[in-house]
């Protein structure tokens, strides 16, 4: 089972898939070929189907769950093991759609007030004021904070895609008043050692600590949504932390408009102004 599991490890690398995904598709192979204690190459269609029964009727996981495991195994069969894929024998679990936990603007600056440690602190306002994802706040160097532009550069983001987003004064004065104290030197969050970046899980428990200290009684994770805006390879999102930004969201009507996947440029009107969010 290892040669099969590395076999298919090389392939996903090959493909370009994220340190995380192959992780997470070698895990789900392995605890198929777990639940059947049988080798990878004698189990069939019919064993896949019966073990993404399992997932949903047994172990009663989430659709997502079951969806990772059935690209997981789709990956294995198909690219690694070279094998046809019965779609109609084996139809993927329908997602089901909820709608998102959304953190007002007051929640949000309450929980960064709750923030006693300026490291703690710097971390979610850069989350919360530039848009950005666990994985793409904690692997920030120092050298992506770009003072001159107002701009936070992410590299290899979802989808290994870079891109810049914005950064306001507000953020950038605490990033400096940070940056004095803790001196970073490569990462700009490292962990408890300098050469590896903060890690995410540390980032998920802070902010579950922080939400029962702010009274938070929403079920709300980091990766809550928040006021946002793209275009093209830009995040746009509201600084929050300026209060004619903050009457600015409440009394802009912004629309974004969608055209094969590809955002155009946003344009805001309020009274006699034109305000376009290009950099």
């Amino acid at each position: 089972m290892n040669i099969l599991l590395n076999q298919m490890k090389v392939d996903l690398e090959l493909r370009g898939y994220s340190t995380k995904t192959i992780k997470a598709y070698v895990r789900y192979v392995k605890k198929f070929a777990t639940y059947f204690n049988q080798s990878l190459l004698d189990l069939k269609t019919q064993n896949i189907k019966a073990f993404l029964y399992y997932l949903a009727s047994k172990k009663q996981v989430s659709s997502s769950y079951i969806n990772g495991a059935y690209s997981a195994l789709k990956f294995f069969y198909q690219k690694t093991m070279r094998k046809s894929w019965d779609v109609i024998d084996l139809p993927r679990s329908k997602k089901l759609k909820t709608s998102p936990i959304i953190l007002s603007m007051s929640e949000v600056q309450n929980l960064l007030d709750t923030i006693l440690n300026i490291k703690h602190k710097a971390i979610f306002m850069t989350i919360y004021g530039a848009g950005l994802r666990i994985s793409e706040v904690v692997n920030l160097t120092v050298e992506d904070i770009d003072s001159n532009n107002m701009q936070i550069r992410v590299q290899q983001g979802k989808g290994k895609k870079d891109r810049y987003t914005l950064l306001s004064q507000t953020n950038l004065d605490l990033l400096r008043d940070y940056w004095k104290i803790y001196r970073p030197v490569k990462w700009l969050f490292p962990g408890r050692n300098p050469n590896n970046p903060f890690s995410t899980r540390s980032v998920q428990r802070i902010f579950k600590e922080t939400c029962e200290k702010a009274g938070v009684k929403k079920k709300a994770t980091v990766h809550c949504e928040v006021p946002s805006l793209e275009y093209n390879n830009y995040s746009i999102v509201p600084w929050l932390f300026s209060p004619f930004n903050q009457f600015l969201y409440k009394s802009l009507l912004i629309v974004r408009f969608v055209y094969l996947k590809r955002y155009i440029p946003i344009v805001i009107i309020y009274k006699n102004f034109f305000i376009i969010y290009i950099t």
